[in-house]
């Protein structure tokens, strides 16, 4: 399954907020309890299969099950994630004392995110900083280097499937979506200002 398809249901339910990269909160009245965890349930056309954890100050969500995809994860007892698991690779992040992600290590690499006003200003990632341009919405329409020139742009559509735009060698804007190793795509924090959470 391709990752755009899915892009609607991952921003609805995995992302998080501009504060944290907390857990989603099921509804009340969603799923009864049994033990320990909630039920499995598939939640939309995708197939996808959510697995919440009951503890002592509610639920969490502890694995999203989309196809042969699958992410487990963990939290503190301030409930915001502080790993994700996929397949062979572990995402750790850290927070600061008002639970605000401060920096996440993926494949060894450290994305340390800056904050103004309680909202993400930017990150460094490999001694290289970054800030972001926002629309009146808070979406991320485009990152600029230190130097102030533009590096990624980036557009939504109603679904919330992001394309991400980056310069080829002619300095002709093209789209990068599919590039892994692209900056724009390694930035996860887009719409609304939200971490894009995938399977990535």
């Amino acid at each position: 399954m391709k990752m755009k398809s899915i892009a609607s249901f991952l921003l609805a339910l995995v992302m998080v907020s501009t504060i944290s990269v907390s857990s989603a909160v099921a509804e009340s009245n969603a799923v009864p309890v049994s033990g320990e965890k909630l039920a499995s349930r598939t939640v939309d056309d995708h197939g996808a299969s959510l697995t919440w954890q009951k503890g002592t100050s509610g639920e969490t969500l502890a694995r999203v099950k989309i196809g042969k995809n699958e992410a487990d994860y963990s939290y503190n007892n301030q409930k915001n994630r502080v790993s994700k698991k996929t397949g062979e690779q572990t995402v750790s992040y850290v927070y600061d004392s008002d639970s605000r992600l401060i920096s996440e290590t993926r494949n060894a690499d450290v994305f340390t995110y800056l904050q103004e006003n309680a909202d993400f200003a930017g990150f460094i990632f490999r001694d290289a900083t970054y800030a972001y341009v926002k629309d009146d919405d808070r979406n991320v329409v485009a990152l600029k280097d230190a130097s102030g020139q533009e590096v990624a742009k980036y557009a939504y559509s109603p679904d919330g499937t992001t394309s991400i735009l980056g310069k080829d060698e002619l300095g002709n804007w093209v789209d990068k979506s599919q590039d892994e190793t692209f900056i724009g795509t390694l930035n996860l924090i887009r719409l609304h200002s939200f971490y894009y959470d995938c399977y990535c």
